[in-house]
C-alpha cells in the first residue's frame, strides 16, 4: 500500500513538472519576437575591414497588393524614392558600427549620371567605372518585397499602403566589389504571413539584416548560415 501511495505521488509530481514547462514553454512563445528566415552568404576572406568605403543607393520597394477581395492586383515600385526609410534605417546601422559609408544622395545622384536611371546594372566590365566615379570599394543593392491584400493610397506618401493581411515580406542584400564586380555576400532576410502579424515591417527587417551581416563580416572567416 505504502509504495504503491508512493508511486502515484511521484507521477503527480512528475505529471506538474511536465505541466510547468510546457506552460514556460508557451509563455516564451508569446512574447518572442517575429521568427525571421535568414539566409546569409559571405565570400570566403570578406570581412568588414575589407570593405573599404562603402555605397548604398536607394533600396528598391517592389510591392503586390491584392485589392476588392483579391480580384484587382497592383504591382508597386519605388525606386529613387526611400518612402518607407528603408535604406536610411539599413545605412544607420552600418555607420553605427564604423564602416565608412557615403552620402547616400551623392552615390544616388552618380549612379543615375553613370546608367542613364536609377536601376543599378553591376557587371565585370562596369563595376571598376562605379567604383571609379564613386571614390568606392564596395557596392550594396538592396530590395524590399512585400505581398499584401489591402488598399492602395493614393500619391507617394510615406505609408502607401494600408495592409489588411500581410501574406510574406523581404529584404535582399547584395554586395559587390566593385574592383572586379564579384559579388562578395548576399543577404535575404524574410517573414512569412504569421510572422508579420498584419503588419509591412520593412526597417524592422533593415535592422536585422544590417545586424546579421556585420556579425559575419566581423567574424574572420566567411561562409553561409
Amino acid at each position: 500500500m505504502t509504495t504503491s501511495t508512493s508511486a502515484d505521488r511521484t507521477c503527480r509530481r512528475r505529471r506538474g513538472s511536465i505541466c510547468g514547462a510546457l506552460l514556460l514553454l508557451a509563455s516564451a512563445c508569446a512574447h518572442s519576437s517575429p521568427r525571421v528566415q535568414a539566409s546569409v552568404h559571405v565570400a570566403p576572406g570578406t570581412t568588414a575591414q575589407t570593405l573599404g568605403r562603402i555605397a548604398v543607393p536607394t533600396f528598391e520597394i517592389e510591392g503586390r497588393v491584392r485589392a476588392n477581395a483579391g480580384t484587382d492586383e497592383r504591382v508597386v515600385r519605388r525606386r529613387h524614392l526611400d518612402t518607407m526609410n528603408v535604406t536610411q534605417t539599413f545605412t544607420a546601422r552600418l555607420v553605427g558600427t564604423n564602416l565608412v559609408v557615403l552620402d547616400r544622395q551623392f552615390v544616388d545622384a552618380r549612379i543615375e549620371e553613370i546608367n542613364g536611371g536609377t536601376s543599378v546594372r553591376i557587371s565585370d566590365e562596369t563595376a571598376p567605372t562605379f567604383g571609379r566615379e564613386l571614390g568606392a570599394q564596395t557596392l550594396i543593392v538592396g530590395r524590399y518585397r512585400f505581398e499584401c491584400s489591402g488598399e492602395l493610397l493614393p500619391g507617394p506618401p510615406k505609408q502607401f499602403v494600408r495592409p489588411d493581411v500581410v501574406h510574406r515580406q523581404s529584404v535582399q542584400l547584395r554586395g559587390f566589389e566593385l574592383e572586379t564586380g564579384r559579388i562578395i555576400f548576399d543577404v535575404d532576410l524574410t517573414l512569412d504571413a504569421e510572422a508579420s502579424q498584419g503588419k509591412l515591417l520593412p526597417r524592422s527587417l533593415a535592422k536585422a539584416a544590417a545586424r546579421r551581416l556585420w556579425a559575419r563580416l566581423s567574424a574572420v572567416d566567411g561562409g553561409a548560415d
